[in-house]
């Protein structure tokens, strides 16, 4: 995938005059903390709030840092008139947009609220059941901002397929595709998951169902972890392809065929380690974080887009990844793959946005969505300052850390 960021358009006059430093403090949502069921009881309607003036602050362009400026916040956007707002001092930090999970499996309002903690402000849920209770997690007013694949497409038998994250509705043969694809659109899917594996759904079944969220206008998205399950993805032209090879190293052929469909991957080597660690799930002993940061950087370094996501879960006590802090982890991770930091952070803001057509936000720009993470310190110098952090905003309301 292929962006251009407009010359001008993320330049911001210096408002600091137009502040009120003895005025209103900037106000906070408290990050809420709910019990672990029963999410949809929650009632937050969005506080009222004057306008914030981030001042003595550098923004992160997607390429560069700037020199210190004024970034306001008017509602939930970013706006250009910092008359009557009230102040906030960026102590010379960096103000970044706040950071997207491409993968990850939040079951709780309290993983969302771990999540914006760590400046994680969307959240691309990779597979989510039973729906109408995996949709009582969106739009939650101050909190992480929630899309998700809602169930996973994947065969009787299969690993997957296997309690307790096994998903109702199984893939017998390819004709059942357009009416589950219907099914995910009508309960809310923003796009669709699909697992390859050995004893998983069939070839047929895979371009099948690709075709079917096609033709619903859905974008796929298919697991795969190893370099059979990779072919299936490709074969299908699946959208996206969701994480890395951990037992061998990517064959250039396959590379080029990805290339050559224009398919997005998710390497996730944050979860291969705790994965390859497990001899629970990696038996031969043959897979290995390292391989999987190595493929990461082979993607990379052909030119195919990387998205940072991490797999975060409470899934399997075996493999849990945790949440908002993990991201952070994988920013590292692809660095050490060969990335740089500012193509590691456009990973993980202009591009998944771009990717899953969330044109609102990525960066930091008037009329973008007031997503934002401040930090203290340079991640283009060094990564590892993203966890520098200061202040959080998900939709113009600051999340309060603990």
């Amino acid at each position: 995938m292929y962006f251009t960021l407009l010359a001008g358009a993320l330049l911001f006059a210096d408002f600091g005059s137009a502040c009120f430093p003895n005025g209103h403090a900037a106000k906070h949502l408290v990050g809420w903390t709910p019990p672990l069921i029963k999410p949809e009881i929650r009632q937050v309607s969005r506080p009222i709030q004057n306008k914030i003036a981030i001042n003595n602050v550098r923004i992160f362009d997607g390429y560069e840092i700037s020199e210190l400026t004024t970034v306001v916040i008017d509602g939930d956007v970013i706006g250009t008139d910092a008359s009557g707002a009230d102040c906030v001092d960026g102590l010379g930090g960096v103000l970044l947009p706040g950071l997207i999970d491409s993968h990850c499996h939040p079951l709780t309002l309290e993983h969302l609220g771990q999540m914006s903690s760590y400046g994680v402000t969307t959240a691309i849920g990779m597979g989510c059941s039973p729906e109408p209770a995996c949709n009582t997690l969106r739009n939650q007013t101050g909190l992480t901002d929630f899309y998700s694949a809602g169930e996973i497409a994947t065969s009787p038998n299969s690993t997957h397929a296997t309690p307790p994250t096994g998903p109702p509705d199984l893939i017998s043969n390819a004709n059942q595709a357009q009416e589950w694809v219907n099914q995910r659109v009508g309960n809310g899917s923003d796009f669709i998951k699909l697992i390859a594996e050995a004893n998983g759904m069939t070839q047929a079944e895979h371009n099948a169902i690709v075709y079917q969220a096609h033709q619903a206008g859905k974008q796929s998205t298919t697991h795969a972890s190893d370099i059979a399950s990779y072919r299936q993805a490709v074969i299908s032209k699946t959208d996206i392809i969701q994480h890395s090879v951990s037992d061998l190293l990517l064959p250039a052929d396959l590379v080029k065929q990805i290339i050559a469909n224009n398919q997005t991957v998710t390497p996730t080597p944050t979860v291969a380690r705790v994965v390859n660690a497990n001899p629970l799930f990696n038996p031969s002993g043959n897979g290995s974080f390292h391989n999987a940061t190595l493929n990461a950087g082979i993607m990379h370094k052909a030119g195919i887009s990387i998205l940072v996501g991490t797999d975060s879960n409470l899934l399997n006590a075996g493999i849990n990844v945790a949440y908002g802090s993990s991201v952070h982890d994988e920013l590292e991770n692809l660095v050490s793959a060969g990335m740089t930091p500012a193509e590691v952070l456009r990973s993980a803001t202009i591009l998944p946005a771009r990717q899953f057509g969330l044109n609102d936000r990525g960066i930091i720009a008037p009329g973008y969505r007031a997503d934002l993470l401040l930090i203290q310190g340079n991640p283009l110098q060094n990564i590892s300052t993203t966890r520098n952090i200061l202040r959080v905003w998900n939709a113009g309301l600051e999340y309060t850390l603990a």
